[in-house]
């Protein structure tokens, strides 16, 4: 062999060696310090009181128990039937205002005896005379103020000549849809018009004029969606209720100025009194908000406190800390029925379904007006079909 073939083989085979012993070195470095390491780190961690964080962890599932401690699938089976509950907050305060005993009986069935009647108005209004006016123990000299509209008030009532009118503040009809696994909120504008008896009357006046009864057959005949039950609440009680809840965690769409106190916009923690000024609240300006969103809106949120998980195994005791608050048809036993179901409301995809509404002139105003028409259909494939042995979607 040549003699410059031999120095080339010579080197080569040297590099060779070179990067095989190299790479095997840098193998076995490797391992060591990965072991050298891993060790140290388990001990300081040791040291420190912990336990090794390297690994991500996965939260264990809850468990929630029942009263003998058995253990509930968090997996709620599918049980349960479609249903709809028409939600109705009022504005009816007997605390502060006198009202026509027939418009009570109408709405309670009977006459309401902690109701007060309208006091006369003083006839020399300079100088207002003093009017004992339940609520209030009698006032002293010089406590009579002038409201906003000239009537003199006085602490904890009003002077009233006339009866106070009762009209639903929100109204809202919930669906549990069983069939399409889906809750649809559709709420009903308490200024907006419908026919009934041949006259137009505002949505928010049938519940004082004809009672809770009719109000459901009314969104029943609106809509074609049979009214499986109501839940009504007047200020007074949602009050309670949300205070009872803990208060409600709501998005207020947009900054309300009320003069006595200012809720501002965004996410927060709401009282019992609050709650009421927000559903109550109706100078909107801005496009795609309203009094009607946030009554379905506030509606989710507090079906969103009701349901969680935690408490599913008291769900009796639930439903009758509800109960204290609102007046209802939907018994204890119906909401237990459904309670596989109700409780999977966090899970259920939510829509809204509102009834259609045109504009009519009325003298010098315009008014808005539902079509019924166009809401049956919108409303169409949400129908009951009523056969002889039960009632299918």
């Amino acid at each position: 062999m040549p003699q410059y073939r031999r120095r080339r083989y010579t080197v080569l085979s040297a590099v060779k060696n070179f990067a095989l012993t190299f790479i095997i070195s840098l193998l076995v470095f490797s391992l060591l310090a990965y072991f050298i390491v891993g060790y140290a780190l388990n001990n300081l961690v040791g040291i420190a009181g912990g336990s090794d964080t390297s690994e991500t962890t996965t939260v264990p599932t809850p468990v929630i128990t029942d009263s003998n401690g058995g253990i509930i699938d968090i997996d709620l089976p599918d049980t349960g039937t479609s249903f709809n509950l028409l939600l109705v907050m009022t504005d009816y305060e007997p605390s502060f205002y006198a009202y026509d005993p027939a418009v009570l009986e109408t709405i309670f069935g009977k006459k309401d005896e902690t109701t007060h009647e309208p006091a006369p108005l003083p006839t020399d209004l300079a100088a207002p005379r003093r009017v004992a006016l339940e609520p209030d123990s009698d006032p002293e000299d010089g406590d009579s103020i002038y409201g906003d509209n000239g009537d003199p008030m006085i602490p904890g009532g009003f002077y009233q000549s006339t009866y106070q009118s009762v009209t639903t503040q929100a109204m809202v009809l919930m669906r549990f849809d069983r069939e399409r696994s889906q809750v649809t909120f559709s709420a009903f504008p308490n200024d907006a018009v419908t026919v009934m008896d041949g006259r137009y009357i505002a949505v928010g006046d049938i519940y004082a004029k004809y009672g809770k009864n009719i109000l459901c057959d009314a969104i029943h005949s609106l809509t074609g969606c049979l009214v499986d039950g109501y839940a009504i609440v007047h200020p007074d009680g949602l009050k309670a209720l949300v205070d009872t809840l803990g208060g409600i965690y709501f998005n207020v769409p947009c900054e309300m100025d009320f003069g006595d106190v200012i809720i501002k916009s965004g996410n927060q923690m709401l009282d019992g009194s609050k709650a009421v000024r927000v559903l109550g609240y109706g100078l909107y300006v801005e496009a795609g908000q309203s009094r009607e969103k946030t009554a379905v809106d506030f509606a989710g949120a507090v079906m969103s406190n009701i349901t969680q998980i935690t408490n599913y195994p008291n769900a009796a005791a639930v439903y009758r800390s509800l109960a204290e608050y609102v007046e209802t048809d939907y018994t204890e036993e119906m909401f237990l029925e459904n309670r596989d179901f109700i409780f999977k409301y966090a899970q259920l995809p939510h829509d809204t379904r509102d009834p259609v509404m045109r504009t009519m002139q009325v003298g010098e105003k315009r008014v808005s007006v539902l079509d019924s028409q166009a809401t049956l259909l919108r409303f169409s494939d949400y129908r009951r079909i009523l056969t002889d042995d039960s009632e299918k979607q």
